[in-house]
């Protein structure tokens, strides 16, 4: 599988894991933060194309949309397991 995007992945009670990739993963994660990001869950109600095609839309836009960061976040160590640790490209 070669994802370019944003996932979530959930342990489900059952032992069995749920991945979720592209607007479904962002609004997992809206639901996830609580509070007025809740209300991105009504997105649900949208046809997953249409949602996909407007998480797609803004995520080549968004560096035009919002000020890049002066620099990356590096966690710190005791959520970096939280992580995945994937080659660098080209390793």
């Amino acid at each position: 599988m070669d994802i370019d995007s944003l996932l979530w992945v959930e342990n489900r009670a059952d032992g069995a894991e749920l991945v979720l990739a592209r607007s479904a993963a962002a609004l997992r994660v809206a639901g996830y933060l609580g509070g007025p990001w809740r209300l991105a869950q009504v997105a649900w109600l949208t046809p997953r194309a249409a949602r996909d095609w407007a998480y797609d839309l803004f995520a080549r836009h968004r560096h035009q949309l919002f000020t890049p960061a002066a620099g990356c976040y590096v966690p710190p160590r005791e959520v970096r397991a939280r992580f995945l640790d994937l080659p660098a490209p080209g390793r």
